[in-house]
């Protein structure tokens, strides 16, 4: 749902202070309507915009009901807010202190919710695809927005986004049991923008989050166990050990992390990103690894 002032194409005089004038918005009423009879057409354009008659009506009927017409009023003399629910424009969040006043209007903000859920919804998502940490930040710190109700809708895209990413790790994971797969395939899964994406998003994300480095876990243990790409591997581990999980999934990222380092050393695995063998020895370990990280899971529960 899309917010648009009905104040672009209705006279601006009929604004005194902040009332409007009632027998100045009949006439404009009036004037709008016989320019649907006059053109012969369903639709008119006003100020770029094409509208219908039925728009039109609505638009007049909020603005005749005093206390919507407040709201519309008041919206208007808000230019940053308008211009985020009209374009998406995200310079409103520059000034968050401002919009958090604005939201301890409660008749005011049940007036714009259904606008602004749809384009926080839209502009949080753009912001994690375009990497914008700034943005991400700002975006994710306005206090009071959104309440546990509002959640599932303010964050439905993004979610949807990083449920993407977890499936795209764990894809990159099976191929990494077949094949090997470059550097450049892999790293972006752990690059410092993507840690920190996830670590930006608010406790909402704390269960795919939790996924996501499992999934990291299951990757650095087929880097080390069938390629012997230990470097590698410790270095995901540690991206996966950044980001802000529980206790469980920390511990369990930690024990694979200390496995690979002392069998690195047994081995003396120092530069093991050049080699792809795959002999029983690490399979073994790779076995025994798994039924460890099971077990300790377990006993935890």
């Amino acid at each position: 749902m899309q917010y648009y002032s009905p104040f672009h194409f209705i006279p601006t005089d009929l604004i005194q202070g902040n009332l409007l004038d009632k027998k100045a918005l009949k006439k404009a009423k009036k004037r709008l309507l016989a320019e649907f009879e006059l053109m012969g057409t369903t639709t008119i354009l006003l100020k770029e915009k094409e509208v219908d008659k039925d728009t039109v009506l609505k638009i007049f009927e909020q603005l005749e009901n005093g206390k919507q017409a407040t709201f519309h009023l008041k919206l208007y003399q808000e230019p940053s807010l308008l211009a985020f629910l009209e374009n998406g424009d995200t310079e409103v969040f520059r000034d968050s202190g401002k919009l958090e006043i604005l939201f301890l209007q409660h008749d005011f903000l049940k007036f714009i919710e259904p606008y602004f859920i749809e384009q926080y919804n839209l502009a949080l998502y753009q912001a994690i695809r375009e990497e914008d940490l700034d943005l991400v930040d700002r975006i994710c710190a306005l206090s009071g927005f959104p309440d546990i109700s509002q959640e599932a809708t303010a964050y439905q895209r993004t979610y949807r986004y990083f449920k993407g990413r977890i499936r795209d790790l764990n894809e990159a994971m099976r191929k990494t049991r077949k094949e090997y797969l470059p550097d450049n395939e892999l790293l972006p899964f752990v690059s410092y923008e993507q840690i920190e994406l996830w670590n930006i998003l608010p406790d909402y994300f704390d269960s795919p989050r939790n996924e996501y480095a499992l999934e990291l876990e299951d990757l650095a243990l087929y880097l080390h166990n069938t390629h012997r790409r230990s470097t590698l591997g410790v270095f995901v581990l540690e991206q996966g050990l950044a980001l802000n999980i529980n206790d469980e999934t920390e511990s369990r990222l930690n024990y694979l992390l200390d496995q690979i380092r002392e069998n690195a050393v047994k081995v003396g695995d120092n530069d093991l990103e050049r080699s792809k063998d795959d002999s029983s020895l690490f399979w073994m370990a790779f076995v025994a690894i798994k039924v460890v990280l099971i077990l300790l899971s377990l006993y935890k529960s």
